[in-house]
């Protein structure tokens, strides 16, 4: 608006300037009073409407124009200013995420420390479980086979036995031995029967 007015301001001062300078030269001579009066009539016409379409449609629209600029400038500071929030908010966040992170971080820390002595006591656990299973199974299976060779060498013992004496006996010797073992055995019962009665 300002500029307007300046142009304005110029303008005139050009026209005055024409309007009043007088034609100097060589024979001429300075104009006189009278022949400036239809000038001046002029100029004043020539102001008049410049004043009016000035006031008419230069300064409404340079008025519109200037509330237009204002508008936008409000408009521009106040997203200026929510943008700046929203940096503000963002900045804000970021740092709790930060915060969030780092806290995650050590949580998961911790909770890998604790699965990791879990991990380690179960398998404690389980390896010493398995040992004293082993041991067990171990015993009960050299029991086992210690009573299989006890009862294989008794076998071969016992038959090895029968085999000499088999060897050493005669079957007349079998004969009387058989028949001696019987003889004691009657005896017996018959001194039991002996004793009930």
């Amino acid at each position: 608006m300002h500029k307007v007015k300046s142009f304005i301001a110029v303008l005139l001062v050009t026209f005055a300037n024409d309007v009043f300078a007088a034609p100097h030269g060589a024979g001429h001579e300075a104009a006189p009073l009278s022949t400036l009066l239809w000038p001046t009539i002029n100029f004043s016409i020539f102001l008049a409407i410049v004043i009016y379409f000035y006031i008419k449609l230069a300064r409404p629209m340079l008025r519109d124009y200037r509330v237009e600029l204002e508008s936008s400038v409000m408009k521009q500071k106040n997203e200026h200013n929510m943008l700046e929030s929203e940096h503000e908010q963002l900045r804000e966040r970021l740092s709790s995420i930060s915060a969030e992170k780092q806290e995650i971080v050590a949580d998961l820390e911790r909770d890998g420390r604790d699965l990791t002595n879990v991990i380690l006591s179960t398998a404690t656990e389980q390896a010493e479980k398995t040992s004293t299973s082993s041991q067990r199974r171990y015993q009960l299976e050299a029991q086992k086979v210690s009573g299989e060779v006890r009862k294989t060498l008794i076998d071969k013992v016992v038959a090895k036995v029968k085999s000499q004496i088999s060897a050493s006996f005669s079957p007349e010797d079998d004969e009387q031995f058989i028949k001696s073992v019987m003889a004691a055995d009657l005896d017996k019962v018959f001194v039991k029967n002996s004793d009930r009665s």
